[in-house]
């Protein structure tokens, strides 16, 4: 039941963005999201299917998280005002934030995830992950990380499709 839930979860918190964004209808969308993470996961279910898991969750979360992290600090904390969130915060919460806040993100946050980074790029070059031979890890890890982050800035930079999504504020569009 619990993987069932988890699924749902996923499949919904992705499916509602691409709804907010694009404006689909529910069905179709739901029902391709389904039918492409099934064709997906099926390679995690063949005999090298746990070499599969084991590679990309190392690499998804040692590499595509932190870049992603590093690129979250670098976008909110240098091209756009992120003193707006800051106030936004301070408005809204109990905890108010401070300049150190700014701060954080701007230099301490991306700074030592590079540092970790470079740690974990260091130790992968030195022996590859797992005992596994290089081109699994390379092939795998690095393709699965790679094709993640571009199917990620691929679809942030659509352009939203729908009036009511472009307001500040917005809400989930009724449908």
């Amino acid at each position: 039941m619990a993987g069932l839930s988890s699924s749902v979860s996923i499949i919904e918190a992705f499916g509602s963005a691409m709804i907010d964004k694009f404006g689909l209808p529910r069905k179709p969308l739901i029902t391709v999201l389904c039918i492409v993470g099934f064709a997906g996961s099926v390679v995690f279910t063949t005999q090298s299917g746990l070499l599969w898991l084991d590679i990309v969750d190392h690499f998804l979360t040692n590499y595509g998280l932190v870049v992603v992290g590093i690129a979250e600090c670098i976008l909110a904390g240098w091209l756009f005002d992120i003193t707006i969130l800051q106030k936004h915060v301070n408005r809204v919460s109990s905890i108010k934030l401070g300049g150190f806040w700014v701060a954080m993100i701007r230099y301490f946050v991306p700074l030592v995830l590079g540092i970790m980074l470079t740690g974990a790029i260091k130790n992968e070059v030195s022996k590859p992950y797992g005992g596994y031979g290089w081109a699994a890890v390379v092939l795998i890890g690095l393709m699965w990380v790679v094709l993640t982050i571009l199917a990620a800035v691929v679809i942030a930079l659509k352009p939203w499709r729908t009036e009511e999504n472009k307001k500040a504020g917005r809400g989930t569009a009724q449908r």
